[in-house]
């Protein structure tokens, strides 16, 4: 029986034929498929074929030059802010004693008792000291936002800001001090939402 009765054939069609090679010929070096060839197994994926997951995290990998930035400035900023307020909240409370003596009478003070001048400089002790924990805090938030932990981005971001309004206000009272507290605050604030920031803390 010819190949024309075959199943699946039309009368007077002939069998398709497919591009053959020479055993071991894939071997060879130089060697190039015949137009054409398909190697036996394969072939397009079936409709609906997803390819396998391995686990891979998606999104940019390597962190954002803004971060880094934003959390180099703010550790700065706040090394600043727990070495100053904290000598000045530990010399307020361990020298109370001797501020007062040398305060009481003095122009500007005279109606003003040295026990409420006691009390005042113990609550600037207190203050300070409390804003020296306040900024070593920030130090830790801003060291683990390097790890794509984003609540730590917010608390960094949050207390930047303060530290960012506190300069301006320094501002408005004359204090040139604040130029730097404000400037700071702010660029943390921006540099951790420019950028590539948020798709990275998004891809964690």
């Amino acid at each position: 029986m010819s190949d024309q009765n075959s199943p699946g054939s039309q009368p007077g069609q002939q069998p398709p034929t497919y591009p053959s090679y020479p055993s071991g010929a894939q071997s060879q070096p130089g060697y190039q498929p015949p137009p054409g060839y398909q190697p036996p197994g394969y072939g397009p994926p079936p409709p609906g074929y997803q390819p396998q997951s391995y686990g891979y995290a998606s999104g940019p990998q390597g962190r954002p030059g803004t971060v880094t930035g934003a959390a180099v400035t703010a550790i700065v900023l706040a090394a600043l802010g727990t070495l100053l307020f904290g000598i000045i909240g530990i010399a307020a409370l361990a020298g109370g004693d001797a501020l007062v003596d040398e305060l009481v009478g003095q122009p500007g003070f005279e109606d003003i008792s040295a026990q409420d001048l006691r009390d005042g400089i113990g609550i600037v002790g207190a203050v300070c000291l409390v804003i020296a924990l306040w900024s070593a805090f920030t130090i830790a938030t801003a060291a683990l936002s390097l790890g794509r932990r984003n609540w730590a981005r917010i608390l960094t971001v949050i207390t930047s800001a303060v530290w960012a309004i506190l300069g301006l206000f320094s501002l408005v009272t004359a204090n040139p001090g604040g130029l730097l507290s404000l400037v700071a605050g702010a660029a943390v604030v921006v540099l951790y939402f420019v950028g590539r920031a948020n798709d990275w803390y998004a891809s964690r």
